[in-house]
């Protein structure tokens, strides 16, 4: 059988190599900490835009003029490390997030003081969070690889 050789040329990898070497931990830490903010700021605006307003609120100051407080509520915490994963929540602090992300029978509403959809039917959740994460999910590598191209044309080591 015959023998094939190929070339294959090293010089990317090697250049990669040594920019790494030149990075310290606190350059890594930085640059984590801010892809870590970028794709959480990317998934907020994302599930925002899906999250629903009910128009049928009442007209008083705690509903912003009828509606809005759930699409209104979401927030992004603290970045935390842990070993060498860097994580933040997005976080919806609304008690009936939950009800209107997953579905529900009905859901009691405090501050209208009613219980909404009571009935013996589902109502299906609109998935919001679930769909604006898978959605990120297939555009993070892309994200993180432009992000990390930035990083080393800039960086200075």
């Amino acid at each position: 059988m015959p023998k094939t050789r190929a070339k294959i040329d090293f010089g990317q990898f090697t250049k990669l190599k040594k920019q790494f070497e030149k990075l310290s931990a606190d350059d890594m830490h930085e640059f984590s900490v801010a892809v870590v903010k970028d794709l959480a700021a990317r998934l907020l605006a994302k599930v925002k835009r899906r999250t629903p307003v009910n128009k049928g609120l009442p007209n008083d100051v705690n509903y912003n003029g009828g509606g809005g407080r759930l699409r209104d509520s979401w927030t992004i915490g603290n970045v935390t490390k842990s070993g060498n994963i860097y994580s933040v929540e997005v976080i919806n602090p609304m008690h009936y997030a939950i009800y209107v992300e997953k579905g529900h029978r009905g859901v009691y509403v405090p501050e209208v003081g009613v219980t909404l959809h009571l009935n013996s039917r589902w109502t299906d959740g609109i998935f919001m969070l679930k769909i604006s994460e898978d959605e990120l999910r297939k555009d993070a590598e892309r994200i993180v690889e432009n992000k990390l191209q930035k990083f080393f044309n800039n960086f200075k080591g």
